[in-house]
């Protein structure tokens, strides 16, 4: 008969005489397989701690600036050890239940070499952690980037030095003004090259400091390295960076500014030591939120403002705000900033207020300690003063208005502090600069006086490396200038051409009117009308803007007009043919 099992049974079907298979009894859960008993809720339990840990220790870092390193490194440690443990267990009671000692001896010891790596990493993480970079949103937020081993003086350990950034970022988040914060960058995975400071030239330092406040909008930023005297005690050189954008046409007080070593006392061991060094970081930062203050009413134009809250902090103001000479703000440092205030207020001024204001500024810039560390600072800072002073009695540079003898003096103490290597790289391209002006100042009195110095001075700017704000308004004053003096030779093409690679360097509405104006100008003279006409309403259209933004008055604009009006009436009367190309 057919067994009705069919192909079942050709497999193998039930078993001749019908006699059936014993019966195999259901494995019982023992709470020691794979997704069943006792340890079910470990996996879960282990990704939701997985997820919950960094998202936890982030908001901590986030909300409150507390630095969790050491602790996401405990806690992660302890989770890797129990996943670990688990998965031993589970390994050798399922996938090896019958291996030999040598297999289970085997298995074991590649799972604690594994666990032993990632313990190394673990613990070496926080150390070299990315910390966020919070950006603030206040103009006072201080940014504090840490401490660091100078170029000579190797060996500390940088764990110390960031607990004291750390303590110092806490204590000084109290003493700010209201609505301003501090914030500790120390273990940030992009360390500043603070050594650099120790040598003049630290370009590799303020090309970080700019991508660093670009990122995070910090309105102040403080750093320093470790120092040791003579005798071999320990100590700390605090340091602070002033923004490009912060002071408008004074690209050359941009940078990083050190102050006076701080002595510790014992050793970076000593929490005594570490306490007195932050004690006195903090003491130092009096008068620094009215300098910042002073810096805002700069940046937005308020120039006579600047310098009213720049002359309060000096001593003859009579507040007493600063701590001296040893604080991030003293006085020299006030003098210095004071002095480029005056003479930015001046620019808007009459002639007799004017002149008051640029006697004041020299007045300022003398009384810095020619031997100190802003001494080359003050010495271009004289020199500038000196060139516009001269300018004064003498705007335009004609001959028999110029005192030629005074602008040679000022040319050999530019011409030096160019070529100083002492100097910062923003200082000596602001020296060669101003160098490029005097002397074609005085090419312009005298063209026989033309050496080739204004054209080296121009090339040696516009050659300079770099991207950052400082560098590219140098390249654009620098570049109006050897406009000017191919104009003064007349060779207006090159005139042109120089102007206008000029104006794309230069973001401000005031001065890309006044270069695309004499663009205008030059080509009206060149006799090219078409190309005369449009950059005229291109240099009316920055005046409005300026005009809008009250950087210009309704006059100035007016004036403008008129000026291209004439000028385009002139030459379309002497302009006989199609304009040149």
């Amino acid at each position: 008969m057919p067994n009705e099992g069919g192909a079942a049974d050709e497999a193998g079907g039930t078993p001749p005489d019908g006699v059936s298979p014993p019966e195999i009894p259901e494995p019982q859960d023992t709470g020691e397989t794979a997704g069943h008993g006792g340890w079910s809720w470990l996996w879960p339990a282990m990704a939701v701690a997985a997820a919950a840990i960094p998202t936890v220790l982030t908001a901590v870092q986030q909300l409150f600036g507390v630095r969790t390193g050491r602790v996401s490194a405990v806690l992660v440690l302890a989770a890797a050890l129990a996943a670990s443990v688990l998965l031993a267990r589970k390994t050798l009671q399922e996938k090896l239940p019958g291996a030999s000692r040598g297999v289970r001896v085997l298995f074991s010891a590649v799972l604690v070499a594994v666990f032993a790596g990632a313990s190394f990493v673990v613990v070496r993480f926080p150390e070299n952690a990315a910390v966020p970079l919070h950006r603030f949103s206040g103009t006072h937020d201080v940014a504090v980037v840490g401490f660091t081993q100078g170029e000579q003086h190797a060996g500390q350990d940088q764990r110390v030095l960031d607990d004291v950034a750390d303590t110092f970022t806490q204590s000084l988040k109290g003493r700010l003004p209201q609505g301003a914060t501090a914030w500790n960058y120390a273990e940030a995975s992009q360390r500043p090259p603070l050594a650099e400071l120790s040598r003049p030239d630290h370009r590799g330092l303020d090309e970080w400091t700019r991508r660093f406040t670009d990122e995070t909008n910090a309105g102040i930023v403080i750093g320093g390295i470790v120092t040791s005297d003579a005798s071999g005690q320990a100590g700390l050189q605090p340091a602070f960076s002033v923004r490009p954008d912060q002071v408008v046409d004074a690209p050359e007080l941009t940078g990083w500014y050190l102050g006076a070593p701080i002595l510790l006392d014992q050793s970076w061991a000593s929490p005594r030591g570490r306490a007195g060094v932050v004690a006195e970081l903090v003491r130092r930062t009096r008068g620094l939120a009215t300098f910042m203050d002073a810096l805002d009413a700069w940046r937005y134009g308020a120039a006579r403002q600047a310098a009213e809250l720049l002359a309060d902090l000096l001593p003859s103001g009579g507040t007493g705000t600063l701590p001296g000479d040893t604080g991030f703000v003293t006085p020299d440092l006030v003098r210095l900033f004071h002095g480029h205030a005056l003479e930015q207020a001046a620019a808007g001024e009459p002639a007799d207020t004017a002149s008051a204001h640029l006697r004041a500024a020299r007045a300022d810039y003398e009384a810095i300690a020619s031997d100190g560390p802003l001494g080359r600072r003050a010495r271009l800072s004289l020199a500038g003063n000196t060139y516009l002073l001269a300018l004064r009695s003498a705007p335009t540079c004609k001959a028999g208005e110029v005192d030629d003898a005074e602008l040679k003096g000022v040319a050999a103490t530019l011409r030096a502090l160019a070529d100083d290597p002492r100097f910062t790289e923003i200082g000596r391209l602001k020296a060669s600069v101003n160098l490029a002006q005097v002397e074609q100042c005085r090419v312009t009195a005298d063209p026989a006086r033309d050496d080739g110095t204004v054209d080296a001075a121009v090339r040696r700017v516009r050659e300079a490396g770099g991207d950052s704000s400082a560098v590219r308004e140098l390249k654009a004053l620098a570049l109006s200038v050897g406009a000017q003096h191919a104009a003064g030779r007349g060779d207006l093409a090159t005139a042109v051409t120089t102007i206008r690679e000029a104006v794309s360097l230069e973001p401000r509405f005031i001065r890309r009117a006044l270069w695309l104006g004499l663009a205008a100008s030059w080509s009206y003279s060149r006799c090219d009308l078409a190309t005369a006409d449009r950059v005229a309403e291109e240099s009316l259209a920055q005046l409005r803007a300026a005009v809008q933004q009250g950087e210009a008055n309704a006059q100035r604009l007016e004036g403008y007009r008129t000026l291209f009006r004439q000028e385009a009436t002139a030459a379309r009367g002497r302009c006989p043919g199609p304009a040149p190309r």
